[in-house]
């Protein structure tokens, strides 16, 4: 081979050492790049952690958000065990120290830089919003927010659904004692919470699926303060219902069958033809609604068909009893899709208990100082707050949250509700 073709071949293996070096140095770089990438959105992830557990924080305080100057939450770690973990970190200002009602939240996360040949320069990601709320007065007591509330300890179990009228509305589910889950066939369309502690294992928090997933990662079954169960009125409600609804110290059967023989569908037939009561403009509005109270048990039989608004009450135990698939306590209710408004138009409220049996459908919100039993297949278009909650029997319990009218909660003692909090302004980087 003669010298030319020699220095031929040598040029060729340099540029060939030339373009590997080049190629390998273009992916060293794509890698670095893609490497920051991947750290930014760790930060990015473990600030949205740090802002939504914030959030959580001030949406469970009910009195003003004063605080001395300032609180911090964290820095917590996030992320994978393989590897260094991001860490979030929030602080919270308060901005109107009057009234303790707008704050500024900044929530940082920061991923550590770490390579084969050292620590370089951390990767962060900061949120900052200024959020606020205001207050309503005499709003409806926060018990009557959830599908399920009880005092004491609350299993859910078995073909129980929990759902919302609404689509993107949570049918959240508290216990101001233990919340207990019992095999995996439940579905909760909302948040579980828990003052008392909770015996719910990895597998079933899968069961808790919200519309509106507020929590981001964390679990949706979560620890919270005890909410006050709701305190009934029944001294007012008796005297109102003497005045000008209907009163008895008699047992109380509303037959289902003998109204649907008498005619009688709406709530101001069953006022003037069943209960006797003068002629009159019962049950038009929620405001209007008929009130009927016994000092005795009340009973309902069979399918009972009213279409208007009305509230039972009772002081001894209120029974649902159903001789066929249809029976139940099927009361008009306004549902507003398209404006996302749902209310119902019926109460029933006892300082005993109340007892559901059969398949059947009840579209009313019920209220028990003591305890509410399913015993079968019930359906319940409402919601339920009872000192304690007890699934029985066999069938599928489904429980369809409705939120309650003005006029129910007009019974119930006057709550200062905060609302927000609220997002005014937001940016991150």
């Amino acid at each position: 081979m003669g010298s030319y073709a020699y220095l031929l071949l040598a040029a060729f293996v340099l540029a060939g050492g030339v373009l590997l070096f080049g190629q390998r140095q273009d992916t060293n770089k794509a890698d670095i790049e893609l490497g920051r990438i991947n750290m930014k959105q760790e930060a990015r992830n473990a600030a949205s952690t740090g802002f939504s557990l914030t959030l959580r924080l001030l949406a469970g305080e009910q009195g003003p958000w004063l605080l001395p100057d300032s609180f911090e939450v964290g820095p917590n770690e996030y992320g994978r065990d393989d590897g260094p973990k991001a860490t979030y970190e929030t602080e919270v200002t308060i901005v109107d120290a009057v009234n303790g009602d707008t704050i500024d939240v900044v929530a940082t996360g920061t991923k550590p830089y770490t390579t084969r040949r050292g620590v370089g320069d951390d990767t962060t990601h900061v949120i900052e919003a200024r959020i606020a709320r205001g207050i309503v007065q005499n709003s409806i007591p926060p018990g009557f927010r959830y599908a399920i509330i009880s005092d004491l300890e609350l299993l859910v179990h078995g073909n129980l659904l929990v759902d919302a009228l609404l689509e993107g509305v949570n049918a959240d589910v508290h216990s101001n004692g233990i919340l207990r889950a019992n095999g995996n066939s439940f579905i909760i369309e909302g948040m579980g919470s828990y003052t008392g502690g909770e015996q719910i294992n990895h597998q079933q928090l899968d069961n808790f699926v919200p519309d509106n997933d507020w929590n981001g990662e964390e679990d949706n079954v979560f620890p919270r303060d005890s909410i006050p169960i709701p305190v009934w009125d029944v001294d007012r409600f008796r005297t109102d219902a003497q005045t000008s609804g209907f009163y008895t110290t008699d047992p109380l059967v509303v037959d289902g069958d003998a109204l649907a023989a008498a005619g009688i569908t709406t709530v101001d037939q069953f006022a003037e033809s069943w209960l006797g009561l003068p002629p009159g403009d019962y049950g038009a509005t929620d405001s209007t609604a008929l009130l009927v109270m016994t000092d005795n048990t009340l009973t309902f039989e069979n399918a009972v068909y009213l279409d208007g608004h009305i509230q039972f009450g009772a002081t001894d135990d209120v029974d649902v009893r159903t001789h066929g698939s249809d029976d139940g306590v099927y009361i008009s209710y306004t549902a507003d899709i398209d404006n996302q408004t749902a209310f119902t138009h019926a109460g029933i409220f006892t300082t005993a208990d109340v007892r559901i049996e059969g398949n059947a459908t009840v579209q009313a919100s019920l209220y028990a100082e003591g305890s509410i039993t399913y015993l079968g297949g019930t359906h319940l278009i409402g919601g339920q707050v009872a000192h304690e909650t007890t699934f029985q029997g066999g069938g599928t319990v489904q429980i369809t949250w409705v939120g309650i009218g003005a006029g129910i909660a007009e019974y119930f003692e006057p709550f200062d509700e905060p609302i927000g909090p609220v997002i005014v302004a937001y940016a991150e980087w």
